[in-house]
């Protein structure tokens, strides 16, 4: 009896804090979603490894985000020249 009181004490704590609350579509992906330093590395790698056409996906989703990130442009526009992509 004693656990089950807990166990609702601690839903109550939790609903009041919001930690039990149904999160948004838009808010899971958030949570999951890999930080913008982790991708950063990730596109590194990828442009030494000449996977330019994947490091263009993910930088220009970076570029997107956060726009005052030089070496996300300059991964950008590298990416691009090798690409040949000049439009």
């Amino acid at each position: 009896m004693q656990l089950v009181k807990q166990h609702t004490k601690d839903s109550t704590i939790g609903n009041i804090l919001n930690k039990n609350r149904p999160k948004s579509p838009k808010a899971q992906a958030e949570e999951e979603s890999p930080t913008t330093q982790f991708r950063m590395q990730t596109c590194r790698l990828m442009v030494e490894e000449q996977l330019f056409k994947l490091a263009n996906e993910i930088l220009g989703t970076i570029v997107k985000e956060d726009d005052s990130l030089i070496e996300a442009w300059y991964l950008l526009a590298f990416c691009l020249f090798r690409l040949e992509k000049f439009k």
